[in-house]
């Protein structure tokens, strides 16, 4: 099973036949060798692109739940000298957060984590420290998150 970025389908390879997944499947697990995973959803609908049919990624869920959206995108481009166009594949992504129906967009920084969960900054604050999670990175948002629902 893998995941389409440019298409933000999930498609499945069996006896070399590529299957597409359905996107009325509401949320997909994605498991490695290590143990870890991913899960995805395809149920929010946060503005003219991300609509009910893309898929996000559940980086943490609760009261407070975090959300990355990984797209690909096609750019044009050319070289210095060069008449000839190039296409390229461009990543993008975006993180939004998810409290009492309100998505808003975030970036990964300290400043914007303090800035959202505000009303128990302080302990969130100290178990960053204590984890020595920079609170600058995917990992530490996700665990800051995880943490705050747990409060």
């Amino acid at each position: 099973l893998k995941f389409d970025e440019y298409n933000n389908q999930f498609a499945l390879n069996r006896n070399d036949t590529a299957y597409r997944v359905s996107a009325a499947a509401p949320e997909i697990h994605l498991y490695s060798a290590r143990g870890d995973s991913m899960v995805f959803k395809n149920r929010y609908t946060i503005n003219s692109t991300i609509t009910a049919d893309k898929y996000l990624q559940v980086l943490a869920e609760g009261k407070t739940s975090f959300l990355k959206f990984t797209k690909k995108d096609v750019e044009e481009y050319s070289e210095y000298g060069d008449a000839t166009k190039y296409k390229r594949f461009v990543d993008m992504e975006q993180y939004f957060f998810l409290r009492n129906g309100v998505f808003t967009t975030t970036r990964l920084s300290k400043k914007d984590l303090e800035t959202l969960l505000n009303d128990k900054w302080d302990r969130v604050s100290q178990y960053l420290s204590q984890n020595k999670l920079s609170g600058k990175d995917e990992r530490s948002f996700a665990a800051a998150i995880i943490y705050y629902n747990s409060l």
